[in-house]
């Protein structure tokens, strides 16, 4: 299936999904997600992939949702969001296959929601990681930030809209191994490889 917003690459037993949108640091828009939900159904189903990474494309994982232009939240348009939002991140917990969510530069809102919906996390040591929304009115981080870094932390992420560093995501137990960044692309298909091989073993 051909995408205008995300690339999806095979090698082997092993799929990326990359975001796709460098200009607005992978920022998600309607068709990004729509996008997203269909390669997550695609990959599911497809025998010959045992797992799957996840990273940005340019400067950045994903800066969140594009909200250009954006300065109050509409109640209709929050629920709306909010709704559909939940049905891409049922494609997430659903998903059948690991999970491996490759993150550099920014990684905020939404795309540290996506993160966090992956099974595991590695991060280069230029990763910046946030819940900014709370500047617009909104937050997210508070159904899986709590459960890995504890109820007052994910309240202070959630609440003061600053960034942390993936010295300190890795301290906090977000991300389980912090890499140079040149080094993030091999780490993560090295780890996708190892999982491949024990499915491969137990099959």
């Amino acid at each position: 299936m051909s995408y205008e917003f995300i690339a999806v690459e095979r090698r082997g037993a092993v799929a990326t999904i990359v975001l796709n949108r460098p200009e607005v640091l992978n920022a998600l828009n309607w068709q990004m997600r729509g996008e997203l939900e269909q390669a997550l159904d695609e990959l599911d189903e497809d025998g010959q992939i045992k797992a799957v990474i996840m990273r940005g494309a340019g400067r950045a994982f994903c800066a969140g949702a594009y909200v250009k232009g954006q300065d109050k939240v509409n109640a209709i348009g929050f629920y709306s969001r909010h709704t559909y939002l939940h049905r891409l991140f049922y494609r997430f917990t659903k998903f059948r296959k690991p999970l491996i969510a490759a993150i550099h530069g920014y990684c905020l809102g939404m795309g540290l929601e996506f993160a966090l919906l992956c099974d595991l996390l590695i991060a280069s040591d230029d990763a910046k990681f946030g819940e900014p929304e709370i500047n617009l009115g909104e937050t997210y981080g508070i159904v899986r930030l709590p459960r890995l870094v504890g109820e007052k932390r994910a309240m202070w992420i959630s609440l003061s809209g600053e960034t942390f560093s993936a010295a300190q995501a890795e301290q906090w137990g977000l991300v389980m191994k912090v890499v140079p960044r040149e080094r993030l692309e091999a780490e993560a298909n090295a780890l996708a490889d190892k999982l491949v091989a024990a499915v491969v073993e137990l099959a």
